[in-house]
């Protein structure tokens, strides 16, 4: 997969410099979380960096409609292990955090709301800025890759072998494509080997056949389900985009033509 790379920005090392200043290294700015397949929730991993005090922290709907406010997690120390907000449902949100200290005179006393460690006449003092990070919950999908340039989503699985191109002015956009030629290990039925031949947008199935060493008149392009109970046997005129040929590359397979019986009249 290509990948083109964008002048200034932070590298891995960098970044997690700049999150510890910030208090959370994980989930990024702006990052998209995959909820799980079938589930409409999912568990969200918070990852804080390494600080002296003790830690307050919230989760918050950033939906205007109907704006949604988690509890006050209050902790004695930042945790140095992972944090798992469970059950949060599609959506984007804001986790806030913060450290804190007790002021002179109480030294039990725990805050109870984000009111009462930001208000002005706290009995909690604040030992930083607080850290806020957004970030979304959604359902992903598949990318339909063509031959032409198409932008990629935040939520798109991208399949192996795409071109892919980043936007050089650092908004973070991508686009992919479909490279020309792409090359095909095409599977070819009662052989262990299979044969790899290159793939361009117009490059027909009697093309395909002919590369392997094939004719029309003895082979044939079929596209089968994994389960082996439907199949298509695929048009010789066909192009590899009428075909989906990227796509379902491991659905399409060349056999043998099967043998026509005529029976006598």
């Amino acid at each position: 997969m290509a990948v083109v790379s964008v002048p200034g920005a932070l590298s891995d090392d960098e970044l997690r410099l700049k999150c510890e200043e910030l208090m959370i290294f994980a989930p990024r700015e702006g990052a998209f979380l995959e909820l799980p397949a079938g589930k409409a929730q999912a568990d969200v991993i918070v990852k804080f960096s390494r600080a002296q005090g003790s830690l307050a922290f919230w989760i918050e709907s950033a939906d205007a409609a109907s704006p949604l406010k988690g509890p006050l997690n209050v902790l004695a120390t930042v945790p140095l292990e992972d944090y798992a907000l469970r059950g949060i449902p599609e959506g984007t949100y804001t986790i806030h955090a913060m450290l804190w200290e007790v002021a002179a005179g109480a030294p039990d006393a725990q805050p109870r709301t984000s009111e009462e460690l930001l208000g002005s006449s706290s009995a909690f003092r604040l030992l930083r800025g607080r850290t806020s990070v957004s970030f979304t919950v959604k359902r992903f999908e598949d990318f339909v890759p063509k031959y032409e340039w198409k932008p990629v989503a935040h939520w798109h699985r991208l399949p192996p072998g795409l071109e892919i191109v980043l936007d050089l002015g650092g908004s973070g956009d991508r686009k992919a494509r479909i490279p020309q030629p792409w090359q095909w290990d095409a599977r070819v039925a009662d052989e262990a080997v299979p044969k790899r031949v290159p793939v361009m947008a117009d490059t027909t199935m009697a093309l395909l056949l002919s590369l392997m060493g094939f004719s029309t008149n003895t082979h044939e392009v079929v596209w089968g389900q994994d389960d082996g109970k439907h199949e298509q046997v695929l048009e010789v005129n066909w192009t590899s985009t009428q075909a989906n040929l990227f796509q379902y590359s491991r659905q399409i397979f060349v056999r043998m033509k099967k043998a026509r019986i005529n029976h006598a009249v």
